[in-house]
């Protein structure tokens, strides 16, 4: 009787586990620009990353996070 009930309980997490995974949020991937100027980059520069990731099929805000650091 003992082997029915363990293979009962792991049939039904078996089956429930699918849905624990949908339940979890990713969050999106995130960027991390360091300058050793500004944080903020040049117009050439950010117009540049920005072309760049959106060729890649990213957004920053809708599907990317870019954090910028600097020496300022």
């Amino acid at each position: 009787m003992r082997r029915r009930e363990f293979i009962a309980f792991a049939g039904g997490a078996a089956a429930a586990w699918p849905l624990a995974i949908r339940g979890q949020q990713t969050s999106p991937p995130l960027i991390g620009v360091l300058s050793s100027g500004p944080a903020k980059l040049r117009d050439d520069q950010s117009d540049g990353l920005t072309r760049g990731l959106n060729e890649a099929g990213f957004a920053e805000g809708r599907n990317l996070a870019v954090l910028y650091r600097g020496a300022d």
